[in-house]
């Protein structure tokens, strides 16, 4: 018999106390806060199997394929690694899913999305999917807009980003960092010099710096050739790093 989970689509919120570490000879069981408020495991309503502990051989029961997101409230992590590997995700009232029974098509949704990241189309018409695996197409993206903001993110069961949500269940494919603008959660300082050429955000010169003074830049983009460049000003002021030097103003 299947064990049923039910909390309107999610799993059962189960035993939240976070930011306490129970230990378990070289094991912890982690409760940090990112998992209950922040972490989903999407299991395209695969009946995978549940154990009522981390450390339980004999599986109890399995996810309900009713469902595809479950809440993780914490973790079983092996602390004698260096990387504190996970091997089982807690989805709730004693409800384990093991990572060595996770298959590739699983997803983890990080609800927080990339806060200081916005998907740049550059006004391709991007496939959309309905599913955080990208198997379900759903329409293409409107070509009249570049920039769009990434509401959450997906990874798959190694920490890989797969793909971005744009809002509304509407995601594209995450295939290489020319996808993204970045964003810095407090300025960085250049000097730069009058003469220096600036850029679109497809590597288009638009004009030069007309003054050699500190410029402040609060975002970063790489282009086809991964080369960086920061705004410092409007969207078609980017300069590249190496026509720049980093500034002690402000430090």
């Amino acid at each position: 018999m299947a064990l049923w989970l039910f909390s309107f689509g999610l799993a059962l919120t189960g035993l939240l106390s976070f930011g306490q570490i129970a230990q378990a000879d070289s094991f912890n069981i982690s409760r940090d806060e990112s998992y209950g408020k922040y972490t989903q495991v999407d299991s395209a309503q695969q009946a995978l199997p549940l154990y009522k502990s981390p450390t339980s051989s004999q599986s109890n029961g399995t996810l309900s394929t009713a469902y595809r997101r479950w809440q993780i409230t914490g973790a079983y992590v092996d602390s004698s690694s260096n990387d504190y590997k996970v091997l089982a995700y807690d989805l709730g009232n004693n409800q384990w899913l093991k990572f060595s029974d996770i298959p590739d098509s699983t997803r983890f949704i990080n609800l927080a999305g990339v806060a200081f990241s916005d998907f740049f189309s550059n006004n391709a018409p991007y496939q959309l999917y309905s599913d955080a695996q990208t198997t379900q197409p759903a329409g293409l993206l409107n070509t009249t807009y570049d920039t769009w903001h990434i509401t959450t993110t997906a990874t798959d069961k190694n920490g890989n980003t797969t793909a971005y949500n744009l809002g509304a269940n509407a995601w594209v494919r995450a295939s290489d960092q020319t996808q993204l603008i970045n964003y810095l959660s407090d300025p960085v300082y250049y000097d730069i010099n009058a003469g220096v050429t600036t850029y679109d955000l497809n590597s288009n010169p638009t004009g030069t710096i007309q003054v050699t003074t500190v410029y402040g830049s609060m975002a970063y983009h790489y282009d086809k050739n991964n080369q960086m460049m920061l705004q410092v000003g409007n969207h078609y002021q980017w300069v590249y790093r190496g026509d720049m030097r980093q500034s002690s103003y402000g430090y």
